[in-house]
């Protein structure tokens, strides 16, 4: 087992006991943006999930490119502010638990050299306190483990299939699951697929039925309603449906030689998206025959903008702008008739 250091860019957001907005609170002096870290946060909020023994830490992986640090793995913690076995913390003005949620942001061309995995990133940036001492970035020590790790095969390897289609998947039914064996599922789906194609793939240990987030993979109670996900029950391989063309041509590749299969995407560390022809290209690659599965509701764009806070606010600002001057004009010509 090697052991690597990472260089981390980090943020914290939440809001303090007896606040009632939730906002940046500190955020490292490095080459991430606050409006790049505040798109990725907004982007990636999973929710307050259901009550029970596992509801809390619940963990969050987006992604983000960025113009001085590229590609970026932006991993989120989300816990109680004072989780404390005698209460249930801290709570906001409106009398409610204050979450938290601990953002890190790891290079992926750093965590690709090594195969870093979802578990391993966990275990390391757990124990990294926000706020750190120094705006600085932190150093993260991560212990790699070879291989994935271990999840029901023939599931993992349907539902890893089906990501190929571009519909997110929503996993139900695995409310007794801690976040540890969710992210050992994770990794098992992940495991399937080109290393790469991380620099894409969102996932969560948990998303709200009402939240607007934008995960490929993640883990539900209840299925989002109007949403154009595909939920599968946990363990049960028979509720992935059968998506044909390119999903149903990857799958019996997979199943040829699953554990050479790994090995081989697990050395594909080009980063790589799930956008119909980068699919194909995906395919052409591995020596796959396929005929065109009909392109789902791809949940993220294929290029996030670096600066993409600065933009939003921009466009918010124009659209106000514009909403003024029609208001304006609408008075000049009620004054006008009055005056006339």
């Amino acid at each position: 087992m090697a052991t690597i250091t990472l260089r981390v860019q980090w943020a914290l957001w939440g809001t303090e006991a007896g606040g009632s907005g939730y906002h940046q609170l500190a955020c490292s002096a490095g080459e991430i943006s606050r409006d790049a870290v505040d798109w990725v946060v907004t982007r990636y909020l999973p929710g307050t999930p259901h009550a029970g023994p596992h509801s809390w830490p619940q963990v969050t992986i987006g992604w983000l490119r960025d113009d001085s640090l590229g590609d970026c793995l932006a991993v989120g913690i989300h816990d109680r502010a004072v989780p404390d076995a005698a209460g249930p913390g801290a709570v906001d003005a409106h009398g409610r638990t204050v979450t938290r949620a601990r953002l890190y942001y790891v290079r992926f061309p750093d965590a690709a050299r090594s195969r870093v995995s979802y578990s391993d990133l966990y275990e390391a940036l757990s124990a990294v306190r926000l706020p750190a001492a120094s705006p600085e970035p932190v150093r993260a020590d991560l212990a790699v483990r070879p291989g994935p790790a271990p999840a029901p095969a023939e599931f993992a390897l349907r539902v890893a299939a089906l990501l190929l289609s571009g519909y997110p998947v929503c996993v139900l039914g695995a409310e007794d699951l801690t976040v540890t064996e969710r992210l050992g599922f994770l990794d098992a789906v992940a495991s399937l697929l080109p290393y790469g194609m991380r620099a894409r793939l969102s996932v969560s240990t948990w998303a709200g039925s009402t939240a607007a987030h934008r995960f490929r993979l993640f883990f539900a109670a209840v299925p989002r309603s109007g949403a154009e996900d595909i939920a599968v029950a946990w363990d049960q391989a028979g509720t992935v449906p059968n998506a044909g063309g390119a999903c149903a041509a990857y799958l019996s590749w997979l199943r040829e030689d699953t554990v050479r299969r790994v090995e081989q995407l697990a050395a594909a560390g080009q980063p790589a998206g799930f956008a119909p022809e980068e699919v194909r290209r995906l395919l052409s690659g591995l020596g796959i025959a396929a005929p065109d599965t009909p392109a789902g509701p791809d949940p993220e764009p294929a290029a996030p903008p670096a600066r993409p806070g600065r933009r939003r606010i921009r466009g918010a600002r124009a659209s106000v702008a514009v909403i003024a001057a029609v208001l304006l004009v609408a008075a000049l010509v009620v004054i006008a008739a009055v005056t006339s």
